[in-house]
């Protein structure tokens, strides 16, 4: 949490800096987590979170579904092919579409066991948030370089006017949002 939500060293991060930005903003965004907490009832919402949750472990559990070990491989793989440092439109768009796919067809949990198939699961959340938002900046930036296909010789220029901004990703009940803002000031 805390080096997704720091970024001050922008797109070509120094090596080393991301211990920087876990302990600071890590600390951060965990005393607003627990500040969140202690303003939330629980005794409302128990019981909708508490079947929320007992569907998902069913639904991992169940003999529909792929193998969590073949759909993890399947999204490390669209991931080195689609959202490397070099990026094109459209094979982020064929990207986003294979993942649509795999969520479709769903995760169940194999030899590895109930974890792995939830940090599977997580794991295609982040996936479809990385290329969504790679997707929309339509950039090239530090060492990310954006073409619109594979045939281009040269990559999107930088656009400052345009991109220095963050995309904020919120993941809803049916989908995600990706919000252009600008950078605030602490």
């Amino acid at each position: 949490a805390g080096e997704c939500a720091g970024a001050q060293h922008g797109a070509n991060r120094p090596g080393g800096n991301a211990l920087l930005d876990s302990q600071v903003f890590g600390k951060i965004a965990g005393l607003n987590a627990l500040d969140e907490a202690k303003r939330t009832s629980h005794s409302s919402s128990t019981p909708i979170y508490t079947d929320k949750i007992r569907d998902n472990l069913k639904n991992l559990k169940s003999r529909s579904g792929r193998e969590a070990s073949l759909v993890r491989s399947k999204i490390q793989d669209l991931l080195f092919q689609c959202a490397t440092i070099m990026r094109t439109e459209e094979g982020l768009g064929e990207g986003l579409k294979k993942l649509a796919e795999i969520e479709e067809q769903g995760i169940r949990v194999d030899k590895k066991g109930l974890v792995f198939a939830l940090e599977t699961r997580n794991l295609l959340t982040v996936a479809k948030m990385i290329m969504g938002a790679a997707r929309i900046r339509r950039e090239s930036r530090g060492p990310h370089l954006y073409f619109h296909s594979l045939n281009d010789s040269e990559p999107l220029p930088r656009n400052d006017k345009l991109w220095q901004k963050y995309i904020v990703v919120k993941k809803t009940a049916k989908n995600m949002q990706f919000e252009i803002e600008k950078p605030v000031t602490i």
